[in-house]
């Protein structure tokens, strides 16, 4: 943890640009201490609840200037908590400014805050009510792009193994190992299962488990 906590200190967190500034932080950030986020980090007293701007910087080093998608469920672990954070807010807002979910599509004023101040604060969360499609779109695009990168590149095993943890739902393969699933609503889950379904996904699986020689054969 000391690593971690002086490679953090080492690093502009205001500065998103290439790891390639700093490799050697950028990996102790990301793989050691924003990793550990969970979504339940801040009712938990016991755990140390990882600051967005260190989230921010390791999901923007994952993302670019190429996503490692090896890396692909401890980016969508860290995602999940961004979206914690989001709910969380977003409660809070519901429970001091209930005026500002309301349906009407107008804005009302509660008067406790300067109009201008409050209208910002009304047309933001307006916002992140719609961000959680956004949020769940990512996920299943991450998780069928990892599966067609795992079935492509690593073992038939490793495919299945990282397919259980995406999809336990479907195997009975025990809780989830992710934080994605946490919340999860029946069409969310009918998403994810639908857009791993489709494209080229099947193709390369069966491809795989027919191994070379009875692919020669059907040459």
């Amino acid at each position: 943890m000391e690593a971690v906590q002086k490679a953090i200190s080492l690093v502009d967190l205001n500065t998103l640009e290439s790891p390639s500034r700093n490799p050697e932080q950028h990996r102790k950030i990301c793989c050691k201490k924003a990793a550990k986020a969970q979504p339940d980090a801040p009712s938990s007293p016991s755990k140390e609840p990882v600051s967005l701007p260190v989230i921010r910087y390791a999901l923007y080093n994952l993302a670019f200037p190429d996503f490692a998608i090896e890396m692909t469920p401890q980016f969508l672990d860290l995602l999940t908590t961004v979206e914690f954070y989001r709910h969380l807010n977003l409660d809070r807002t519901k429970h001091l400014f209930p005026q500002f979910l309301d349906d009407s599509s107008q804005f009302r004023s509660s008067g406790d805050l300067d109009p201008d101040l409050e209208a910002e604060l009304s047309q933001l969360t307006y916002e992140l009510t719609g961000m959680r499609s956004l949020f769940w779109t990512i996920v299943v695009h991450c998780c069928q792009q990892d599966l067609t990168h795992r079935a492509i590149f690593h073992s038939i095993t490793d495919f299945w193994l990282r397919f259980n943890e995406y999809l336990p739902f479907l195997t009975n393969a025990g809780p989830s190992p992710h934080k994605f699933h946490h919340g999860m609503s029946e069409g969310e889950k009918q998403a994810l299962m639908a857009t791993i379904a489709t494209g080229s996904l099947s193709d390369v699986i069966m491809t795989k488990n027919q191994g070379p020689q009875d692919q020669n054969q059907k040459q």
